[in-house]
């Protein structure tokens, strides 16, 4: 049984699940809750074997670094036939699709506990976890399966941008800075700064190029600018007494465009409701520079890859200068130079899932699986080295940036 078969066997499986055996729980404590009779009771027991869920997935909605998915499947009832034996399928009324969140379960747990970490009146911002689950295994790892509620009509953000009009582009910046604003005024948890660079920027550089450094020390060998980061980054190191004096805020932790959703009914209103997934890297004890300057760098990947329209420069730079000039209200005198590095860490990170056969550049299949396997061509190394040379190319760029900000 392969991956895809083994996602749609668990698919099934909490499915079926969800319209039986819990299905009767939570209906049954609904039941006592509005107080029906017994009778009534009854007769929904009598039914309840007759009715039957099928479903189809209409799409994938999630598309971020994790490997936690979401799909949209749409519900169907089938009410079997006494006299042809054959189901009729009827569509749920108010349930034109329900959106499924599966992945490992570690992460899953990760993210239900940050979850549960903000406070109830923040919680607006984000896809809703529900506690109702179930789990399951797929390869050699367990994991978790759960309906994520209220995501009627959402897309993700990528999806909205890239099929905008380029005037209705800028709109959909505005209205996601708007939305950003807002979400940094969750209030972060009484920390401190102190090694907060170490642990959100370079120790994950450092663990992300030895990947990448080893890829091309087996197929091409390393340049001088492979050699020159860690040199950057040891500068880096001695500039921590600057960087280090910022604001805490809450922070999301991996901020990409299909990590943040859109619902499709606001957008035609020229509203906007957004909603944010994937929170196993959520902090309230974090740096905003971290988000802008991923969020940034997805863009920016769009453009620098194949396979995407390409977006007017003036919204990734509106968006940069909003969020400076926000950090500069906070207080926040090295959020510039904090964002070139989080954008640098972004593109690293990015090549690093590239050599690791975990990234697909936009509008592309990939011809390869993972690195290092012994049946892989010639052709299929090339084609991860040229998809590599971009954004690392950048990166490096980036951090010199950085450093010369630092200095001068």
């Amino acid at each position: 049984m392969d991956h895809n078969d083994l996602e749609d066997h668990a698919l099934h499986s909490f499915v079926d699940n969800i319209s039986t055996e819990n299905g009767a729980e939570v209906e049954g404590l609904t039941n006592v809750i509005e107080g029906k009779t017994q009778q009534a009771r009854n007769i929904d027991d009598l039914l309840r074997p007759l009715l039957r869920i099928r479903w189809d997935i209409e799409k994938e909605l999630s598309g971020g670094y994790s490997k936690s998915t979401l799909v949209r499947i749409k519900p169907k009832m089938c009410v079997p036939s006494s006299f042809s034996g054959k189901l009729y399928e009827f569509p749920i009324p108010h349930h034109e699709s329900i959106v499924i969140k599966y992945g490992p379960k570690l992460q899953i747990d990760k993210e239900r506990n940050n979850y549960a970490l903000i406070p109830p009146e923040y919680r607006g911002f984000f896809a809703d976890i529900s506690p109702f689950s179930q789990t399951g295994i797929m390869g050699d790892e367990l994991y978790e399966f759960f309906i994520v509620r209220h995501l009627d009509g959402f897309d993700t953000f990528e999806e909205s941008l890239f099929q905008a009009t380029p005037s209705f582009q800028g709109h959909l910046m505005f209205r996601l800075t708007e939305f950003l604003r807002s979400f940094y005024t969750i209030p972060p948890l009484p920390s401190n700064s102190i090694g907060k660079i170490k642990s959100l920027y370079i120790n994950p550089m450092f663990h992300d190029l030895e990947t990448i450094h080893d890829f091309k020390l087996t197929y091409c060998g390393l340049d001088a600018a492979d050699y020159q980061v860690f040199e950057d980054l040891k500068r880096l190191i001695k500039a921590l007494p600057f960087l280090a004096q910022f604001p805490l805020s809450v922070m999301h932790g991996d901020l990409n465009i299909r990590n943040i959703l859109t619902c499709r009914e606001s957008i035609t209103l020229h509203g906007m409701e957004f909603r944010l997934i994937d929170l196993d890297r959520f902090s309230r004890a974090g740096d905003m520079a971290v988000d802008i300057g991923e969020l940034l760098a997805d863009i920016q990947l769009s453009n620098m890859l194949q396979g995407m329209p390409q977006l007017d420069p003036m919204i990734e730079r509106s968006l940069e200068s909003d969020f400076k000039e926000f950090a500069e209200s906070k207080g926040d005198l090295y959020f510039e130079e904090r964002l070139e590095i989080a954008k640098a860490k972004a593109f690293i990170k990015v090549v690093k899932l590239i050599c690791k056969g975990r990234f697909t550049p936009p509008g592309l299949t990939p011809t390869y699986s993972a690195p290092f396997e012994n049946d892989r061509t010639i052709d299929e190394n090339e084609f991860i080295l040229q998809q590599m040379q971009k954004p690392l190319a950048q990166a490096y760029c980036l951090l010199r940036s950085a450093i010369q900000r630092l200095n001068s």
